[in-house]
């Protein structure tokens, strides 16, 4: 990592990319097991901050985003990838396989969605907790498919997955 910048990453599962790692699960061994709602970290110490598909898990987002914009720095940079549920594919699922609609079960499982994000909910999300989203980017799996590629470029509100 460049001097003075120090990253975090809320969810971070068995993938430990950056300087601090955060998950609700002990058995991935993070830095830090913790929700998202309470974060025992000082105001304003990180530069950036990672929620890689893991904000959908959590019961309260907005009350995480909050607590990610007490901890994060001034100019500091949000990047949360999440499922778009306005997606065709996304919605077939839920339909299909139904995992996510089992809330009696959520908590007691990480892998139950509490919520169901599309693009217009996240940018509005991001608003109310404080942030200004200035880059919407398709998830680049989709890169290697031109025909995908261009058309999540002409309508990104029904690409399935996002970052913000």
């Amino acid at each position: 990592m460049t001097e003075g910048v120090l990253s975090l990453d809320m969810g971070c599962g068995l993938n430990k990319e950056c300087d601090v790692n955060i998950d609700i699960n002990p058995i991935v061994k993070p830095d830090i097991v913790s929700d998202f709602l309470f974060l025992p970290l000082k105001n304003t110490s990180f530069s950036r901050v990672i929620f890689n598909h893991s904000l959908e898990h959590v019961s309260q987002p907005k009350t995480a985003l909050r607590e990610t914009y007490r901890i994060l720095k001034t100019g500091g940079v949000l990047s949360v990838q999440f499922p778009n549920h306005l997606a065709l594919s996304s919605l077939y699922n839920i339909v299909k396989e139904n995992p996510f609609l089992n809330i009696a079960d959520a908590d007691y499982s990480p892998d139950k969605h509490w919520s169901f994000f599309t693009i217009i909910h996240m940018i509005y999300l991001y608003f109310i907790s404080g942030f200004t989203p200035f880059k919407i980017m398709l998830d680049p799996r989709y890169d290697k498919y031109r025909m995908m590629r261009r058309l999540y470029n002409l309508f990104p509100f029904f690409c399935p997955h996002s970052i913000l």
